[in-house]
């Protein structure tokens, strides 16, 4: 349809871009004041951090799904594949992350598998990456308010780790930070992403490869 209409290409993704981004804003609004009237305190407290995440989830995910569509013929069953792969990489790359997370701080041999599962999951998936930050933000907070009197006991889980070893609550003041539990990562990821997957789609319909070679 592009090509018979004689669309330039910038154009075409540019405006389909603005629209579907504006309709995915609209329901991230709605999901964060909906989270912010909600019961849920470590989350609610924090709306503004899950709109920030949530935006550029929206970047990150029309990108892929944009680019995406590519490996099908048919609308219908690209749609319904991305459906079942944003599922798959929601419902259980994020558990499998945190088991993964979990046993490395006992067994020093998953540390390094940890870093690159991390990584393999940030690199491609943007539903691990505002799963994420869903859980990040909700831990963080809920260790912050724990430990917020301090290490009052020499065996306190909010302890330094050369005292409770590696059963402490991490927890960070900053949400912004690098490392878990901040979200740096994941929201770089995210930039990252949607800048590759739009990349992606202008080299190939601008038809840069046959160019090229």
């Amino acid at each position: 349809m592009q090509l018979v209409g004689g669309a330039d290409p910038v154009v075409y993704w540019l405006s389909n871009f603005l629209f579907d981004y504006s309709m995915n804003m609209a329901s991230s609004v709605l999901i964060a004041v909906t989270i912010a009237l909600s019961t849920t305190e470590a989350i609610s407290n924090k709306w503004y951090l899950l709109l920030m995440a949530l935006a550029l989830y929206s970047w990150a995910n029309l990108g892929f799904v944009y680019a995406f569509q590519f490996l099908f013929s048919s609308p219908s069953t690209g749609a319904s594949m991305i459906i079942v792969f944003n599922g798959i990489t929601g419902v259980i790359g994020l558990p499998i992350f945190y088991v993964v997370r979990f046993m490395a701080k006992f067994i020093d041999a998953l540390k390094e598998f940890e870093e690159y599962i991390g990584i393999l999951f940030r690199c491609l998936f943007p539903m691990f990456n505002i799963s994420n930050c869903f859980m990040s933000i909700s831990d963080n907070y809920r260790n912050l308010e724990s430990c917020k009197d301090g290490c009052t006991e020499e065996n306190s889980l909010c302890c330094s780790y050369d005292k409770c070893f590696k059963a402490c609550l991490e927890r960070d003041e900053n949400y912004l930070a690098w490392a878990y539990p901040g979200i740096g990562k994941e929201l770089v990821a995210m930039i990252v992403q949607g800048a590759v997957c739009f990349g992606f789609v202008f080299v190939v319909d601008f038809n840069l490869f046959e160019k090229l070679w």
